[in-house]
């Protein structure tokens, strides 16, 4: 009997100090101070990714608010930022620049006739510069095709302008001549070279105040499967957004300075994107890639009406719907 009793007081023992270690452990666990402090592990963790806004552009909204809704607002909706507030969303901005009861479908509503003419002499000039000589030409004729094309389309625009424009009475014949110089091939380079050269003293004539000279391959109309390639166009469009626009809204000051420039390279941004759904353009029968287009041309004219109106905020944002509907664009059909 004693020695049963022993043995279940020493089991009672054993039993009491191990939950008096377990409890001990548990406390140390919650206090890990106590007594002697555990050694630290460290701990190795993944460096934060970072990507440039080519990357992201076109797939997450800046601000949702502003980007990503559409449709007109409420008349309570309002936004913490005045600069920003409903009225001056590019929904109101197109009818700043719009001729009244036109829409941004017309060519007027999108370009005036200044940027028109201001257009053409500056491409002048750079075809000048590019065609002195035959082998200024041959390294230069890649640009000199995309300078050609575009004169091609805005001679285009002259001819369907609905208001008064100069040079309309020359328009067909000048339009025919550029479209040809723009698509001269490159294995009749010394053939090319004369032929554009004769356009571009043409072309000083014209701007000097003499008529434009009968062109054999010119219509009584536009065929604007016979105005310009769409990757010339294109090419021009790329350099205007990621050349020119995108860094005239980088920051404030920039845009303060190249605001008249701004107004003007987003209304070639305009008339490219017009130019690109007409009758007859690659894929001007796909209601998706009008729609892409439509948004880029709105956008452009947006950004024009705010450059016109001092509003950097409202051009920063038009600028970037541009870029979103190229992204969209060339993910879809380039």
């Amino acid at each position: 009997m004693t020695i049963r009793v022993a043995l279940a007081l020493i089991s009672i023992c054993l039993f009491a100090g191990a939950n008096s270690l377990i409890e001990n452990d548990s406390l140390k666990a919650q206090d890990p101070g106590a007594n002697s402090s555990p050694t630290k592990q460290r701990v190795t963790r993944a460096k934060r990714p970072t990507f440039s806004k080519r990357q992201w552009e076109g797939i997450f909204f800046e601000n949702l608010f502003l980007d990503g809704l559409q449709g007109a607002r409420p008349a309570n909706f309002g936004l913490s930022n005045d600069s920003l507030s409903p009225a001056t969303t590019p929904s109101t901005a197109v009818a700043e620049t719009a001729p009244e009861g036109e829409s941004v479908s017309s060519w007027s509503a999108i370009v005036t006739s200044d940027t028109i003419e201001n257009e053409i002499k500056r491409l002048h000039s750079d075809l000048s510069s590019q065609i002195t000589t035959a082998d200024t030409y041959g390294s230069k004729y890649r640009d000199a095709q995309v300078s050609f094309s575009i004169l091609s389309v805005l001679f285009a625009v002259i001819h369907e302008y609905e208001q008064s424009v100069r040079w309309k009475n020359d328009a067909l014949q000048a339009q025919a001549a550029f479209y040809r110089a723009g698509t001269f091939p490159s294995n009749r380079m010394r053939e090319a070279f004369e032929f554009s050269k004769a356009r571009i003293e043409s072309l000083s004539d014209l701007i000097r105040g003499s008529g434009f000279p009968p062109e054999e391959s010119a219509s009584t109309e536009i065929d604007w499967e016979s105005v310009a390639d769409r990757r010339m166009l294109m090419q021009r469009l790329e350099h205007s957004l990621y050349q020119k626009l995108e860094a005239w809204v980088s920051n404030e000051t920039e845009f303060k300075k190249q605001i008249e420039e701004l107004a003007h390279e987003s209304q070639v941004a305009a008339i490219i994107g017009r130019a690109l759904i007409q009758p007859g353009m690659e894929e001007a029968d796909d209601d998706d890639y009008v729609a892409l287009a439509h948004a880029m041309i709105t956008a452009a004219v947006d950004a024009s009406a705010a450059a016109k109106n001092n509003n950097y905020q409202l051009a920063s944002q038009a600028i970037n719907l541009i870029g979103q509907s190229c992204t969209k664009c060339h993910d879809e059909y380039r």
